[in-house]
């Protein structure tokens, strides 16, 4: 029996797994880029990711926007580059939403991934 056909499916699979795109976490929509201490929903660079969540759903009721949602915190580079309030940190924060708050979100400073 030649097990060259299996092999070669197997080698192929392997190569589409592996070329896949983990640049966007999953359902998220949206990114901002965290500042040291200028983010609009008052948490800074030292805040615990869950104190950030939850000040950003806070936010988000403020906004009127009930249908967006946090989704992660990425770090995408070594920052911070420098000490001010508004620089930012090097991390990102992915948020989820519904196509009519995502234009909304735009206007606040989000970035459409």
């Amino acid at each position: 029996m030649n097990r060259l056909p299996i092999f070669l499916v197997l080698l192929i699979a392997l190569f589409l797994i592996s070329c896949q795109d983990d640049e966007k976490p999953i359902n998220a929509d949206l990114y901002w880029e965290q500042t040291a201490c200028a983010d609009p929903w008052g948490a800074n660079s030292n805040s615990t990711e869950a104190e950030i969540k939850e000040a950003l759903e806070e936010y988000f009721v403020e906004q009127k926007l009930f249908g967006a949602r946090f989704v992660a915190i990425e770090t995408v580079s070594s920052g911070p580059f420098c000490e001010a309030c508004g620089c930012t940190t090097g991390k990102r924060i992915y948020v989820s939403a519904s196509l009519a708050e995502q234009e909304k979100l735009i206007q606040l400073g989000f970035i459409k991934l």
